[in-house]
């Protein structure tokens, strides 16, 4: 699970309780939530350069816990992503980050059954439609005393950074394997959309 921007672990998810009731169905179930900074004074969120190092912090924290719980080689443990907004976007770095290096991240690659994208920016008709939803995002999170141009540098950033990973991500073949759900919220409905492909 990755949260999105101006959140963390407890904000997105919610109480602990849904978790409890998911084990009790699912025993054998881990669920591991990757936490990274998001406020205002953590910038690198708002660029390329941050994005790729939450993402490798991400495939650092499976490979980690993988070994830590001893899971063999051989044993393929299925894995469901569940990431919301900007926390997506990181999620399909980390992907097409791990599709690059197969060798190594083969036992993640190899696990993953299921992504779902809570609110994520896969694309607009326009690189100003993708601008808007992105600003949307980065003014949810920003506290209300940030000056206007250091929201408009924010938003820049972060769309170049959101149109490059989701260039990248395109270009795998991980969206022809992987069963993708993408659930996005109408501005004049309270309604969510299940789609495919992203």
């Amino acid at each position: 699970m990755i949260h999105g921007l101006g959140a963390d672990h407890d904000t997105t998810w919610g109480s602990p309780e849904w978790s409890s009731a998911f084990h009790e169905k699912y025993p054998r179930c881990r669920i591991l939530s990757c936490d990274y900074w998001t406020n205002e004074l953590s910038v690198p969120v708002y660029s390329l350069k941050g994005l790729r190092a939450h993402a490798m912090e991400v495939l650092s924290d499976l490979m980690y816990y993988r070994e830590e719980m001893g899971f063999s080689p051989d044993v393929i443990r299925p894995i469901v992503f569940v990431a919301h907004d900007i926390g997506g976007i990181i999620l399909k770095l980390a992907l097409w980050m791990a599709s690059l290096e197969y060798g190594t991240y083969r036992r993640i690659l190899d696990s993953v059954r299921v992504v779902v994208f809570l609110g994520t920016p896969h694309r607009a008709a326009s690189r100003v439609l993708l601008e808007d939803q992105v600003a949307k995002l980065v003014v949810q999170a920003s506290p209300q005393s940030l000056p206007v141009w250091r929201l408009a540098d924010n938003v820049k950033s972060l769309t170049q950074a959101v149109i490059w990973i989701n260039t990248r991500f395109e270009k795998t073949n991980l969206s022809s394997l992987l069963e993708i759900i993408s659930v996005i919220s109408t501005e004049d409905a309270a309604t969510a959309v299940r789609l495919y492909p992203t």
